[in-house]
């Protein structure tokens, strides 16, 4: 039997959680709009290259995102993003 070794792992407490003040300070939630597509499309595609959480084999373009996009608009629902720090 091969000998594990161990070695024990670093642990950072945190003697002051942030404030809500400044967890959502440079984070915004807003409408998405179609110029989002594409950075919608690269978020995606590394959980459906990367992970298994999706049904998705193959990777989808900004195209696709943007129907998609519209498809959930035509039912009068958001698609909503999270912007932090204007990315």
């Amino acid at each position: 039997m091969k000998a594990v070794s161990y070695r024990p792992r670093r642990i950072l407490l945190l003697t002051e959680a942030p404030t809500l003040e400044q967890s959502v300070d440079r984070v915004i939630i807003r409408p998405a709009t179609p110029d989002d597509a594409g950075a919608i499309a690269a978020i995606y595609n590394h959980f459906v290259r990367d992970t298994i959480v999706t049904f998705e084999e193959i990777e989808i373009d900004s195209d696709e995102i943007g129907r998609r996009m519209e498809s959930v608009w035509s039912a009068s629902l958001p698609w909503l993003v999270a912007e932090d720090d204007g990315r």
